[in-house]
């Protein structure tokens, strides 16, 4: 899978980000985005699907680009809690 890289890539969007990692990132992000937007949002789909497809990690990209501030930043605050390097022991 290759990625342009957008402005403000992180995670799943950095072009460094092997194949597993990025499928991990992507499901452990759309996992947080049913709790905190519920699982009927688009953007929970769009994630999942971003797992094979590349039209769909530009999607999700700007799906979670255009959140509400307080809702986008409760769940990115929240994946990098969880994947900051630090978290493993």
């Amino acid at each position: 899978m290759t990625t342009a890289v957008q402005r403000g890539a992180f995670g799943p969007w950095l072009p460094n980000v092997g194949q597993v990692e990025r499928c991990a990132q992507l499901r452990s992000l759309a996992a947080l985005a049913a709790v905190f937007l519920g699982c009927a949002n688009p953007i929970v789909m769009a994630l999942r699907r971003a797992e094979q497809d590349d039209a769909e990690l530009a999607r999700a990209y700007a799906l979670l680009d255009a959140l509400p501030s307080i809702p986008k930043r409760r769940l990115l605050s929240t994946f990098a809690a969880v994947n900051s390097a630090g978290a493993h022991p």
